[in-house]
C-alpha cells in the first residue's frame, strides 16, 4: 500500500459469533434495520478457544453512526456503567443460550499506517466454521468454507489523500459483513 508501512506483525485474529436459532440479527444486518447489533467473542493469535479468554464485542449500528462496545468476557458483570451494562446484557444472553454460537471466523490481519496516522488492515485467508459450544465450554467446530476475496479496511476518517488513492485504484468496492458471508456459506 502506497504511503502505508506495517505497524506491527501480522496476527490471527479468531471470532465465535452469536446470533438467535432463528437467525434474528443476521436478517437485521441484510436487511439494513437500525439499530442493529452484531454479537461475538473475538480472541488473538493461534490459541485454542478458551471463554475466559476472549473478549466479548458487540458492534451497534445505528442510523447515523457505528458504536463498539469491547470487555474482556471474563470481567463482564452489572456495574452501573451504560457500556459495561450493555455488554453483561449480552453475556447474559449467552450464558441463557437465548443466543447461540452460529460461526466462527479465523483470518490473518496486517496493520498499516501512514504519516498523517491513518490506519488500515488488510485481512486475508479468511475461513468460516459452523460451531457449537459443548456445555464444558468447549469450541467445537464442523463445516468448513473458505472466502476467496481479502478485506482492506480503512480505519480513520481523516484519510482524504489515502482515500483518494485508494479509490482511484479501481478496485471492486462492496459492504462486506464476515459473519453473513459465513452464515449464507453454510
Amino acid at each position: 500500500m502506497s504511503g502505508f508501512f506495517p505497524q506491527h506483525s501480522v496476527r490471527r485474529v479468531s471470532s465465535v459469533y452469536f446470533d438467535t436459532p432463528d437467525l434474528v440479527l443476521h436478517r437485521l444486518g441484510q436487511e439494513g434495520v437500525v439499530p442493529r447489533d452484531k454479537v461475538r467473542l473475538r480472541w488473538y493469535g493461534h490459541q485454542e478457544f478458551d471463554m475466559a479468554k476472549t473478549t466479548l464485542e458487540i458492534k451497534r449500528t445505528l442510523a447515523a453512526s457505528r458504536e463498539k462496545y469491547t470487555e474482556k468476557f471474563s470481567n463482564l458483570s452489572k456495574s452501573g456503567n451504560h457500556k459495561i451494562d450493555y455488554l453483561t446484557y449480552y453475556k447474559d444472553q449467552i450464558g441463557s443460550k437465548k443466543l447461540q454460537p452460529i460461526v466462527c471466523v479465523a483470518y490473518d490481519r496486517s496493520y498499516f499506517a501512514n504519516r498523517e496516522n491513518s490506519r488500515a488492515t488488510i485481512d486475508t485467508n479468511i475461513h468460516y466454521h459452523k460451531c457449537l459450544l459443548t456445555p464444558d465450554g468447549r469450541l467445537i467446530t464442523m463445516q468448513y468454507a473458505r472466502e476467496d476475496l481479502n478485506v482492506l479496511e480503512m480505519k480513520d476518517a481523516g484519510f482524504d489523500r489515502a482515500l483518494k488513492n485508494v479509490f482511484e485504484s479501481r478496485r471492486i468496492w462492496l459492504r462486506f459483513s464476515k459473519y453473513s458471508l459465513a452464515v449464507e456459506s453454510f
